[in-house]
């Protein structure tokens, strides 16, 4: 090796061990190599290389001091000689090494930087969210752990913390997937909290309004196919997503988590939110009795009850139930003369039969024209929506389109501006102007109303075609002019000529396309399912009301948005997440109580008691009711009379009510001596007690095991057991129809039936 080149590499095998970074190493093998520079006075005596010879500068002007200018010497000795081609050469080898050497360093620094100012970043929103660690709390353990031992590894999903003295119980049952036979899912690594790994598989993008042929629902599949651009949404893949997202909540939380409920506790508790009723003795037994894993046998169950033959009509006459009250409430209202409440829910029920989409049935009863009662050449049973809130100016439409399909209470800004949230009263007024050219007009028979389009002049003292307005006054008493404009700022043409602008079809589209409407949905039916949504009210969504558990909102609203607005699907979702799956019995230690005004954590199942209909149908099942004729009019009929005896309205501008359904003294006696109980434990109808007494082939152990079961969905414990048999003693062998019906009397009335736990 030449001189040159055993000085070049002790130079940057002494700056490299050093940890000097360049511009040392270039300076240094530059002077090395015959050029001066700042490093020149620091040379090895040993080396040869002259030092730069110093030259008078120019005279300095006067008050000036003359300062030496260095000028490079050549390497052999004569000023301004280059250097020769081989040291050249080396020089510039020795720059590169340097480059990337510093590179190399550089690049080092700044990530570990970058990735202190991302923990800096996470630890700030982590302080600054609601349920987040307070300003001077100490920091948190790493999300691997919990509080009491209830350890949750991300690496081990299929642990389960119980959440009574540290142990864990396996689930296997949150990550099923409807239409997936055989399907393993594998453990995923830690990821960090500002990139989960679900969510780069639903990008944030809001999916376009997805327009569906109507048809028979299929079971779902794998995948479906994307439209408009969206990801394919894996079934799978979203309730893993639902698991991920509320799991890591409780790790930042450090909440106890409750066990998995038992078998026969969901299995009630999935018929009574898909179907409506309990489950019977032979349904609750054949699941319990499936072969399979847990969260197989609850994916199979799913699917049959939300597609099967004979259920998936069982489940569109419940959810055509729910809808009804959600869309017009469960009482008439000021405006409920116009109202056919069966056309409605006949309408609903034939809609999520043949698997309509959310988005087009969100349109059609915002668009719909027509009759309200059959027999007539234009009926349309969609039509009562509007019908029930249509007054003179629209005010109660627009405030429950609002509430229902886009989850934002806008009726305070009919007067002024809310105080407490971003909503205006130019905004109420802006939607408010979609509905002025609807109208409601007399039928041809009594009770017949139909709900028609009609040009709208404006409401100024001259017809105004082009621009037809409508004014509002402020607080002040000024008028105020507005016109069809959305709640984001979106305009229409404001022309008032239903030949140039349908108004209400305007208003369908910009509704469906808002990111509010599959939130909307999302949130409503999270609360109908877990007992409390991400916000409180559910139909509330905003800046000014932050939801519990954002980032999963916003990822199963884009989910559902991307799997073509399907209602069935979404349900199956939630019903096969972890959090649905949770016992509802209260963790040690554990602090998630909705009821004190915190933000739920689902930490546990929350109790809640049946809705009229469930409870109606369900002692009607009991009663020897077939699930099977529970959409006929005749029955919807009977089930509205008894159900609007717990319900009052308060004659609002909103056409809202109230229930009695807390408990009160008329709902006591009707489950004491109401003529649907007497239907159930009357030995001369009931079917369930006919049985009872009559078998008296079957030992009267077994009796009271099928009575427990059909009831409250599971086995008496020991000491319920040896009560129960001792009760039935005290009557004696000819009181034994008085004996089973007081005892069917006591479990239907006891807390457990009336809740769902």
């Amino acid at each position: 090796m030449k001189p040159e080149e055993e000085r070049i590499l002790d130079t940057a095998l002494e700056e490299l061990l050093g940890r000097v970074r360049p511009p040392d190493l270039t300076q240094r093998v530059l002077a090395r190599l015959g050029h001066a520079g700042p490093e020149t006075a620091s040379a090895s005596p040993q080396e040869t290389v002259p030092q730069a010879t110093q030259v008078q500068a120019p005279a300095a002007s006067p008050g000036q001091v003359a300062e030496p200018v260095a000028e490079p010497v050549g390497r052999l000795g004569q000023r301004g000689a280059p250097a020769r081609f081989g040291h050249r050469a080396w020089a510039l080898v020795a720059i590169a090494c340097a480059s990337v050497l510093a590179f190399l360093v550089l690049g080092t620094l700044w990530q570990d930087g970058n990735q202190d100012r991302q923990q800096h970043m996470v630890q700030r929103h982590e302080e600054t969210k609601p349920g987040g660690r307070k300003q001077g709390e100490k920091p948190k353990p790493p999300s691997g752990t919990q509080a009491q031992g209830n350890a949750s590894s991300p690496e081990s999903p299929s642990e389960r913390p119980a959440g009574q003295g540290g142990s864990v119980v396996p689930d296997r049952s949150h990550a099923g997937a409807m239409g997936q036979e055989g399907r393993t899912d594998q453990a995923e690594p830690p990821q960090p909290p500002s990139q989960p790994r679900l969510a780069r598989r639903f990008p944030p993008l809001v999916a376009p309004p997805v327009q569906r042929r109507p048809g028979a629902a299929s079971p779902p599949g794998n995948d479906v196919p994307p439209r408009g651009g969206s990801p394919r949404v894996n079934d799978a893949d979203v309730v893993a997503m639902i698991d991920q997202l509320i799991q890591r909540r409780w790790q930042e939380e450090r909440v106890p988590v409750a066990a998995v409920a038992s078998e026969s506790t969901w299995c009630r508790r999935v018929y009574l939110d898909l179907l409506g009723r309990l489950p019977t003795v032979e349904e609750l037994r054949q699941f319990v009795q499936m072969s399979g894993s847990l969260r197989e046998k609850k994916r199979r169950l799913v699917q049959q009850l939300l597609y099967g033959e004979g259920y998936r009509e069982q489940w569109a006459a419940n959810w055509a139930g729910v809808w009804t009250v959600w869309l017009i409430g469960r009482t008439d209202g000021p405006l409920g003369r116009r109202v056919f409440r069966e056309g409605l829910e006949e309408y609903l029920y034939q809609a999520l039969l043949e698997g309509k989409s959310y988005d087009r049935l969100c349109t059609e009863l915002l668009t719909a024209t027509g009759s309200n009662r059959p027999g007539q050449a234009d009926y349309s049973g969609a039509v009562n929506f509007l019908l029930k809130h249509l007054d003179e100016k629209g005010v109660a439409a627009t405030a429950q389109t609002a509430r229902v399909f886009l989850g934002t209470q806008v009726q305070c800004t009919q007067c002024h501006n809310h105080p407490f949230n971003q909503w205006k009263q130019s905004q109420f007024w802006g939607l408010n102007a979609f509905f002025r050219q609807a109208r409601v007009k007399r039928g041809p028979a009594p009770g017949v109303y139909r709900l028609v389009d009609e040009d709208f002049p404006g409401e100024g003292a001259q017809p105004n075609w082009e621009q037809a307005e409508i004014y509002y006054e402020l607080r002040n008493g000024l008028l105020k002019v507005a016109y069809p404009t959305f709640l984001d700022g979106r305009r229409i043409n404001p022309a008032g000529r239903v030949e140039l602008v349908n108004r209400r079809r305007e208003l369908a589209r910009l509704v469906v396309s808002s990111p509010l409407f599959s939130q909307a949905v999302v949130n409503r039916l999270w609360a109908t399912f877990l007992g409390y949504g991400f916000t409180r009210p559910v139909d509330d969504l905003g800046p000014h009301n932050l939801p519990s558990h954002p980032e999963l909102l916003d990822q199963l609203g884009r989910a559902f948005a991307a799997a073509g607005y399907d209602l069935r699907r979404l349900m199956g979702w939630i019903v096969l997440s972890r959090p649905y799956g949770l016992s509802s019995r209260v963790p040690r230690g554990s602090f998630d109580d909705p009821t004190t005004g915190q933000p739920p954590l689902f930490s546990r199942f929350y109790l809640r008691q049946m809705r009229p209909e469930q409870l109606y149908d369900s002692l009607s099942l009991l009663a020897g009711g077939e699930p099977s004729r529970f959409h006929r009019s005749g029955y919807g009929r009977q089930r509205q009379s008894w159900v609007q005896r717990f319900m009052f309205d308060l004659n609002t501008d909103e056409n809202t009510e109230a229930t009695l359904w807390e408990t009160s003294l008329t709902q006591t006696l009707m489950m004491w001596n109401g003529p649907v109980v007497e239907q159930v434990v009357d030995p001369r109808h009931s079917r369930l007690v006919k049985q009872l007494v009559q078998r008296s082939d079957v030992r009267t152990r077994d009796r009271v095991v099928y009575l427990f079961q059909a009831t409250l969905s599971r086995p008496p414990s020991r000491a319920e057991l040896q009560m129960a048999l001792h009760a039935l003693r005290q009557y004696g062998p000819r009181r034994q129809e008085a004996a089973w019906s007081d005892l069917t009397w006591a479990l239907i009335n006891s807390a457990e039936f009336l809740m769902i736990r």
